[in-house]
């Protein structure tokens, strides 16, 4: 296991990151959330349950494969704590944000938790990092 988590938009990120030689542990957010419902859920797993049905009915992907990704997800977030740091890198687009949000609603709790974001909308491609206590 890896001293570090990396919360980040997706697989393809992940693809890059490891690409790049990241040491970590890698938590692709896989939810399109500005696509179907998303209620307020009394747990991340109720929630998870909703948006996996949603989408295995609205774009078809095996719903057993959404499942196992959601569930894989919701035990990551539930077993943070074992790490020695949580980053999240997301950009500064709609998509990214809402995952943002949602990562961040899910009770991530630490003393020090770094947050990476990409800056393209002012033509930067560089990723900048702010430290945040939460």
């Amino acid at each position: 296991m890896a001293d570090r988590l990396i919360i980040t938009n997706g697989d393809s990120a992940v693809a890059r990151m490891r690409e790049a030689g990241l040491e970590a542990d890698f938590l692709p957010w896989r939810d399109m959330l500005h696509a179907g419902p998303v209620p307020r859920a009394p747990s991340l797993e109720e929630l998870s349950n909703i948006r996996a049905r949603y989408l295995a009915e609205e774009f078809a992907p095996d719903p057993a494969d959404v499942d196992r990704g959601f569930a894989e997800r919701d035990a990551a977030i539930r077993n943070h704590a074992k790490y020695d740091r949580v980053e999240l890198w997301f950009e500064h687009d709609l998509y990214d944000q809402l995952q943002l949000i949602h990562s961040r609603s899910r009770r991530l709790r630490r003393r020090r938790a770094s947050w990476v974001t990409r800056h393209s909308s002012t033509g930067s491609t560089a990723w900048r990092s702010a430290r945040r206590r939460w």
